[in-house]
């Protein structure tokens, strides 16, 4: 991705850094063209001090500078005395005058770090680089973050809800779109959830550049940016337990332990992927979600069918390898799963096809179905609160509401018989 910062993944964090050994020439990470962010710990210290170098016009001379200690050890960063590799790297852009001169940091550049900021955080970027490659860096990339207008970026939103929807195509050949009715309803209102996706991403984006101090004013992309209400109405897709069955049955040896996982455990396909061996804890019938797509690690509470399959998947294998792999050996990739799933949908007559993240509504469709509270459902799902649960869920749940509402109301005992009660003319 153009400006895009080179990486020294061995000093942006404190375990990274543990690693190093002491040497008197920092180890360095380019921050632009004539400058470098350098951590160095000298021998016999237990912690580093990070330092900017910048190189003087027109010669190979550099100018060398102390930022600030390093959090090693027990120093806790301050973002004053003690910084994180992310605080080194805003003070380094900082005294380079990427705020005194706004008109250098482009919508580019605060792309680029939000990347940066993302694989430090150990989070995933794929898919949102391509997001920024195909929606955002064509018309915004050379825009200063100091120059965008509310105006523009809403003339922007409106365009991405408009126009027509990319189809996927291979790397590095040309774009090519996917031919809709513009005047279908529904067609219209998926262009513009997507674009209000796509704004959410350019928010956070922006957001992270303004933290760290790169922008100073977030009024344009701020409140008078809005996004297009009433067009993310849940679409739940979901198999009763009689359809997963058919779909398990109608799939390949490869595909079936994926599915069967899935309708166990509720877990993305990303999350199923990169599941090892020792995920599984047999003890307590649990599976451990290290990298969920929120970035917090969870644990899914198994039922009994479901500690079963987990551990005949696991039985007599290495704990560090992957859990779910094809006969090849090779991993499931990203898109891996989606002809599969219209394959086995096709051979199981389930029609309409659903995706393989339908899988995850069924099983969450099933237990709610069968009682279980949704506060115990939004766990094994790893959703922040009940409040997407039941956003999503709590019409499926309204027996279950009856049952609790009469377990615990009161009983009064009234003689309704004998009430009268006077009719209001």
């Amino acid at each position: 991705m153009a400006g895009r910062t080179k990486h020294n993944p061995k000093i942006e964090s404190p375990t990274g850094r543990a690693k190093l050994k002491p040497q008197r020439e920092p180890y360095w990470e380019s921050l632009t063209e004539s400058a470098a962010l350098g951590y160095r710990r000298s021998k016999g210290e237990g912690i580093g001090r990070w330092l900017l170098r910048q190189r003087k016009p027109g010669t190979r001379l550099y100018n060398r500078k102390t930022l600030g200690l390093a959090d090693d050890g027990k120093m806790v960063a301050d973002g004053r005395a003690v910084l994180s590799f992310l605080d080194a790297k805003a003070e380094g852009l900082k005294r380079l005058g990427a705020i005194k001169s706004p008109s250098r940091f482009l919508v580019r550049h605060a792309c680029a770090h939000y990347i940066d900021y993302r694989i430090a955080q150990g989070k995933q970027v794929n898919e949102i680089e391509r997001t920024i490659v195909c929606h955002i860096l064509p018309k915004l990339g050379h825009i200063p973050v100091a120059e965008l207008t509310t105006v523009a970026l809403r003339s922007w939103h409106g365009a991405l809800a408009a126009g027509p929807a990319m189809a996927r195509t291979k790397t590095g050949a040309e774009r090519n779109f996917k031919r809709a009715d513009a005047a279908d309803p529904q067609v219209a209102r998926r262009r513009r959830s997507t674009a209000n996706r796509l704004l959410a991403t350019l928010r956070a984006i922006l957001n992270r550049a303004f933290k760290d101090e790169l922008v100073a004013d977030p009024t344009a992309w701020g409140k008078r940016l809005e996004a297009f209400p009433g067009v993310d109405r849940v679409r739940l897709q979901y198999l009763t337990v009689a359809e997963g069955e058919r779909l398990v049955n109608a799939s390949d040896d490869d595909f079936k332990p994926l599915l069967i996982a899935a309708l166990e455990c509720g877990a993305r396909y990303s999350e199923l992927c990169r599941l090892v061996c020792e995920d599984y804890h047999p003890d307590n019938k649990t599976i451990f979600v290290a990298e969920s797509k929120s970035g917090k690690p969870r644990y899914i509470t198994l039922s009994d069918s479901g500690a079963r399959f987990f551990s005949s998947v696991v039985a007599g294998r290495p704990a560090k390898q992957l859990m779910f792999r094809k006969k090849s050996g090779d991993g499931w990739r990203d898109s891996d799963q989606g002809r599969r799933m219209k394959d086995s949908c096709a051979r199981a007559r389930i029609v309409p096809p659903v995706p393989f993240h339908a899988l995850r509504h069924s099983y969450a469709s099933a237990l709610i179905a069968g009682g279980t509270s949704l506060l115990v459902v939004s766990r094994n799902l790893g959703h922040s609160s009940t409040s997407m649960t039941e956003k999503t869920y709590a019409h499926l749940a309204s027996s279950y509401v009856r049952e609790e509402v009469n377990k615990g109301a009161p009983t009064y005992r009234f003689n309704i018989a004998a009430l009268k009660v006077r009719a209001i003319r």
